[in-house]
């Protein structure tokens, strides 16, 4: 077992994979090989290695997925070194992931990054709606927004792969805490959200699925844009039919993150 403490075992096993992807998603991008170790921190011959030795992250754990992040950040960052003062999202997330305040948040956190891993992006498309997708997950006992985890930005398929505009955040997404938070009120077992795209064809495509919405009235929509609803027996999907300004939404609730990836999936299949 070893003595360094997690937040040294992490440094040591995911920083330098995400200066290596870095340097490759770099390279990719045209950019010169001692301008990738002005940029990186790195002598000319650290980044030749990189290039040379580089091994795929493995993509399919919450933690390939973190790395990915943060190296795509990294590679197509603007600017020429962080604000002094300034901290890195995904180096807090993974702060709060190695050294949560508690072991609940840990595991709400893993649960949110598992649920991204689990998807297919590629078929996914068809459910992307245009203000793309986001997931949410309440803490046990849940009351507020504040505790409510979801990613702020939302995320979006690029190159095949679901990329979020930052790691995930407590008090990130009114609209989908509130649409948690009243989905808990009927059902309070319910812990994780998805919102993808609505329609006839969604509705449908539900159904070859073995599932039912409700539908919410879109008359009568609170200040977060929540139209009323009441989940019936069973029942853990809410179509919004949307209005002037708003689109059809299909929201999905469940009390794992994995057995929503997997309905999203089952969804997914049924639209193709």
């Amino acid at each position: 077992m070893s003595l360094l403490p997690p937040c040294f075992q992490v440094a040591d096993r995911l920083y330098p994979l995400v200066r290596q992807r870095a340097a490759i998603r770099m390279r990719e991008l045209g950019v010169t090989q001692s301008e990738i170790g002005r940029r990186l921190g790195v002598s000319q011959a650290m980044v030749s290695k990189y290039l040379k030795g580089f091994e795929p992250t493995e993509a399919e754990t919450w933690q390939g997925w973190v790395v990915d992040a943060m190296a795509e950040e990294l590679a197509t960052s603007t600017s020429p070194k962080p604000q002094e003062g300034t901290e890195n999202p995904w180096c807090r997330t993974l702060g709060n992931l190695v050294q949560p305040q508690d072991d609940d948040e840990r595991r709400l956190f893993e649960e949110v990054l598992g649920f991204i891993v689990r998807l297919d992006a590629e078929r996914l498309r068809p459910l992307v709606p245009a203000v793309n997708i986001n997931v949410a997950a309440a803490r046990p006992g849940a009351t507020a927004r504040s505790d409510v985890l979801a990613f702020p930005g939302r995320l979006a398929v690029v190159g095949g792969r679901l990329r979020a505009y930052g790691p995930p955040e407590f008090g990130a997404s009114r609209h989908l805490a509130a649409m948690l938070l009243r989905a808990r009120e009927d059902d309070p077992d319910l812990r994780f959200v998805v919102n993808l795209r609505g329609g006839d064809a969604v509705r449908r495509a539900l159904r070859r699925a073995g599932a039912e919405a409700v539908e919410s009235d879109p008359d009568e929509r609170d200040k977060e844009g929540v139209a009323r609803f009441r989940l019936a027996e069973g029942v853990r999907a809410v179509h919004d039919p949307g209005g002037l300004h708003v689109e059809p939404a299909l929201y999905l609730f469940d009390p794992e993150a994995s057995q929503l990836a997997e309905r999203v999936d089952a969804l997914a299949r049924a639209m193709a």
